[in-house]
C-alpha cells in the first residue's frame, strides 16, 4: 500500500520540489538584481554622497538613505506582486494541497522572506556609500 501511495504522489511531490527550487531561485535573483541596482546607484551618486557628507551628513544618514531607496523599490515590487498573486494562485489551484488560493499566511510569509532578502542585498551598497571620502569625491572634478 505504501508503494502504491508513493507512486500516486510522486508527480505531485516532484511538482512541489520544482516549485520550491524555482521560488528559491526567484528570491535569489531578486536579491541579486536589487543589489546590482543599488550598487550602480551608489556608484553614480558618489559625488552627491560626497557633497552630502562634506556638508555634515554622517555615515548613518547615508546608510539610511540607501536602505530607504532599496526598501522603497522592494515595497513597490511587493505591492505589484501581491496584487497579481491571487490570479497566479487560482491558476495553480490544482497544485496547492492543503492551502487555499488566497491564504494570507502564505502571502505574508512570502512577503517577509522577500523583505529580508532585500534588506540583506541592500546592506553592502549602503555601507559602501557611507564610506565615501568627501575630499576625494570633491577633488574628482
Amino acid at each position: 500500500m505504501g508503494d502504491l501511495l508513493d507512486r500516486v504522489l510522486a508527480q505531485r511531490r516532484l511538482s512541489m520540489v520544482l516549485l520550491l527550487i524555482f521560488s528559491g531561485l526567484a528570491v535569489v535573483l531578486a536579491a541579486i538584481g536589487l543589489y546590482g541596482v543599488l550598487a550602480v546607484a551608489v556608484a553614480q551618486r558618489s559625488r552627491e554622497i560626497g557633497i552630502r557628507m562634506a556638508l555634515g551628513a554622517e555615515g548613518g544618514d547615508i546608510v539610511r538613505m540607501v536602505l530607504t531607496q532599496g526598501m522603497g523599490l522592494t515595497v513597490a515590487g511587493l505591492l505589484a506582486g501581491l496584487a497579481t498573486a491571487p490570479l497566479a494562485s487560482y491558476a495553480m489551484k490544482q497544485m496547492l494541497y492543503g492551502v487555499e488560493p488566497l491564504d494570507p499566511l502564505t502571502f505574508g510569509a512570502s512577503a517577509v522572506v522577500i523583505l529580508i532578502a532585500a534588506l540583506a542585498a541592500s546592506i553592502h551598497p549602503a555601507r559602501r556609500a557611507s564610506q565615501v571620502d568627501p575630499a576625494i569625491t570633491l577633488r574628482a572634478d
